[in-house]
């Protein structure tokens, strides 16, 4: 008798649980499901999602709704004059081409923060389009991160790959070590540099802030600068964000392009 019962029973929670399931895929978001500003759970974040209500109590999920919304209510009033793009890719797609708009020929492309190669080579690949051997430079010390990343998930030493590079356009330019000491010396090297494109992928503060300082005098009038961690996540304020609200005037650039389900942000240089 109890194994008839079984046999009947468990098929039928299989599958109330499938409807469950679908229910939830196609449900409307509530008031307080940030995944759909945060972006999808694991959608290329590596282990930094949302805020997953059926593990995340107490503090940090207040804390995590309340920087969302400190996010927005600061950037809104830029929304009006920028486009939305629905991934990483087709943000970074868009600000590798609106860059080539303003090409000339001898204009530098940078990316700080290659790790697994995904956007640099994509960039790679687009640049190749002009046919006149333009390259990328790809500025990381392929050992993670320097230091804590303040108001979010990942500790110093995070995204190491143990100083291994990964395979790269035959465009693209490793440039391996601590950008803090490959960057200064970089431009040194190279008189009369005029830099087209800026991909900042560092996450922490004190590397985006020494990017923006070492790159500003060099950036040429409409130059491209990708954030890809700006807005739209917890301790948003405290990295990429807090760099450039120091190093840049509020009217020497206007924002171009947002993450619709990201963190990511483009914006144009405007030279006084």
């Amino acid at each position: 008798m109890r194994q008839l019962i079984k046999s009947l029973v468990l098929p039928v929670l299989h599958l109330f649980r499938s409807f469950l399931e679908v229910l939830k895929r196609h449900a409307l978001p509530g008031p307080h499901d940030t995944e759909g500003i945060y972006g999808p759970q694991g959608a290329d974040f590596g282990t930094f999602s949302a805020v997953n209500p059926d593990t995340d109590f107490g503090a940090y999920r207040y804390y995590v709704e309340d920087e969302l919304r400190a996010s927005y209510d600061y950037f809104k009033q830029y929304f009006h004059e920028a486009i939305f793009l629905h991934d990483r890719s087709k943000l970074r797609a868009y600000a590798v081409n609106t860059a080539t708009l303003n090409h000339r020929s001898g204009y530098y492309y940078l990316e700080f923060g290659v790790w697994l190669g995904r956007s640099v080579n994509q960039a790679a690949e687009i640049l190749k389009t002009l046919e006149d051997g333009t390259r990328i430079y790809g500025f990381d010390s392929f050992e993670g991160l320097r230091e804590d990343w303040k108001g979010h998930l990942a500790p110093r030493g995070s995204f190491s790959l143990d100083k291994k590079v990964p395979p790269l356009s035959d465009n693209c330019v490793p440039v391996v070590g601590w950008i803090e000491d490959t960057l200064p010396e970089f431009i040194s090297e190279r008189k009369d540099l005029k830099i087209n494109f800026v991909h900042i992928d560092t996450d922490t503060y004190l590397s985006a802030k020494t990017i923006l300082r070492c790159v500003k005098p060099h950036l040429v009038n409409n130059a491209v600068i990708l954030f890809d961690e700006l807005y739209n996540f917890s301790g948003w304020s405290t990295g990429e964000f807090k760099a450039l609200k120091e190093e840049f005037e509020e009217e020497e650039f206007n924002f171009l392009a947002f993450a619709r389900q990201g963190r990511q942000v483009v914006i144009q240089y405007k030279k006084k």
